[in-house]
């Protein structure tokens, strides 16, 4: 008994990295990463939020250098909302964790989000932020003296 449910765990974990694949393939790669080069701010804007969200509903997947750096490099976009889009990606896992450490002490892992019981909320790792940070923070400094008032105002939060 023991053994079959150890082949029905590998199993569900198979068919859990092949859900996975196809969603990161096609959905992530094929549409989020072409977008963040649009000619249309808004929809480079928009691309950003959406990583954002997947980030803070999957920092297990999104949370690394991979998507990361794509908000770093938006940072120096032309266009001002894209700026704070990119500034609001990079700032969205310190707020959740800032949040989640004043409200359950970030000791909650797995339990159901309050705005969606589907979505499950999980901890927040600020260390594999690390790298983009540190590559980021020179024009991350430069973004509180962008010639925007907004950029410096969501940069002065970060």
């Amino acid at each position: 008994k023991v053994q079959s449910l150890r082949h029905r765990v590998t199993i569900l974990k198979r068919t859990k990295a092949d859900l996975e694949e196809v969603v990161m393939g096609p959905v992530v790669n094929g549409i989020v990463m072409h977008r963040y080069r649009d000619s249309n701010e808004f929809l480079r804007s928009m691309t950003l939020n959406s990583m954002s969200r997947m980030t803070l509903q999957r920092p297990d997947v999104f949370l690394c250098d991979k998507y990361l750096k794509y908000f770093g490099w938006l940072t120096s976009d032309h266009s001002e909302i894209v700026r704070v889009a990119a500034i609001q990606g990079l700032l969205a896992p310190f707020q959740k964790h800032l949040n989640d450490v004043q409200t359950n002490g970030g000791k909650k892992r797995g339990a159901a989000s309050p705005k969606n019981s589907n979505v499950p909320s999980q901890t927040i790792d600020l260390s594999l932020m690390e790298n983009v940070i540190t590559k980021f923070i020179p024009r991350l400094a430069d973004c509180m003296i962008d010639v925007s008032i907004s950029v410096q105002e969501i940069s002065m939060n970060l």
